[in-house]
């Protein structure tokens, strides 16, 4: 099955692309380090675990590399010999380099909304997505909903000014905490939006 924070085989799958026969090859055979352990500075916070898209065994991301996201061309699927685990969220990595990069400084593979679809967010709605449709946007990756008739990343590029203040909004106030980004969070709801929102709702 299945920041600032990825995907998914999920516990809400029913609503994700798989995008079989599109999987990127690892790049290098497994590892004999074992799995570390690093109790502070995660891509998701540890207060707002409990919000997270996390796959079984609170996998990130289905299980691609969060560094890969930003350094290479296209997302890598990470090694299962090859992972780290921070505030109960276990990542894995393409290769020992992207997990030594993650190590030293997690802050630069920020995973924005807790891993659910940006777009859905600035609809205040906690959606699965495609791990392979995203954006890096403000320095966050960007993970977004995507089937046969909708791709929800070309409606979040296409209203860009309004979605990033409202998505900003709706994860304050589904996660608790008060910006997911290195920018400031409205405090109120941007204009035009309801301060009761629609209760976010997986599907």
């Amino acid at each position: 099955g299945v920041m600032y924070l990825l995907v998914l085989a999920s516990a809400g799958a029913g609503g994700k692309d798989q995008a079989s026969g599109n999987q990127p090859d690892s790049e290098q055979g497994p590892s004999t380090r074992p799995p570390a352990t690093q109790p502070s500075g995660p891509a998701f916070s540890g207060a707002v675990v409990k919000h997270l898209n996390l796959g079984d065994e609170r996998l990130a991301l289905a299980g691609y590399d969060p560094v890969s996201y930003f350094n290479e061309d296209r997302p890598l699927e990470g090694q299962a010999s090859v992972t780290l685990k921070r505030h109960g969220v276990v990542y894995r990595f393409a290769n020992e380099g992207n997990r030594s990069a993650f190590e030293e400084n997690p802050d630069e593979y920020r995973i924005a909304y807790g891993g659910w679809c940006a777009y859905a967010m600035s609809r205040g709605r906690k959606l699965d997505v495609d791990p392979l449709n995203y954006a890096i946007t403000r320095g966050r990756l960007m993970l977004f909903y995507r089937d046969q008739r909708i791709d929800h990343r070309v409606r979040w590029e296409s209203r860009a000014d309004e979605s990033y203040p409202r998505a900003e909004f709706h994860w304050g106030r589904i996660s608790g905490v008060k910006s997911d980004s290195p920018t400031s969070q409205p405090t109120t709801a941007p204009a035009g939006e309801p301060p009761s929102a629609t209760q976010p709702a997986k599907r």
